[in-house]
């Protein structure tokens, strides 16, 4: 039906691609309306019957069609930056809540706080790594944090 709907984008059309639409297809078309992925004059009368005057597929609905995504995977990116300072405030207060000497503790807070971000670079990177290596429990720890909230 989307499909349908796709080859004559941008225009309306009453063919969704198979005669003369039945209910089950408008109920279809209902619920692509409702999700955004479609378009156009559908209502249903006080008898509980479709008045169906055309449809059009969306935006979203063509997206939903590309086997990428379209646009909307590009535009529904989300691009994550963190400054290094930040960074190393999180590692500094990892290492503060760890159960390491003092005296290691106070090493490593000096070793984060004057390394360069290439180095912190580096390190971010590790992390990454170790934890794709324990991601069943990567995993369970994303579904606690995002459980829990801030």
């Amino acid at each position: 039906m989307l499909q349908a709907l796709a080859s004559v984008y941008p225009r309306y059309t009453t063919d969704l691609g198979a005669g003369e639409p039945s209910a089950d297809d408008l109920a279809n078309l209902w619920y692509l309306k409702e999700q955004g992925l479609v378009e156009g004059p559908l209502e249903m009368s006080l008898s509980q019957s479709f008045i169906f005057q055309g449809a059009k597929v969306t935006a979203k609905g063509i997206d939903f069609l590309a086997d990428d995504g379209g646009i909307s995977a590009v535009l529904g990116t989300v691009t994550v930056k963190l400054h290094a300072d930040t960074i190393k405030e999180l590692l500094v207060s990892r290492v503060d809540s760890s159960s390491a000497s003092t005296e290691k503790k106070s090493w490593l807070k000096r070793q984060l706080e004057t390394a360069s971000n290439e180095t912190i670079k580096k390190i971010v990177g590790s992390v990454l790594d170790e934890g794709v290596k324990h991601a069943p429990d990567l995993i369970r720890l994303v579904e606690q944090a995002t459980r829990s909230g801030p």
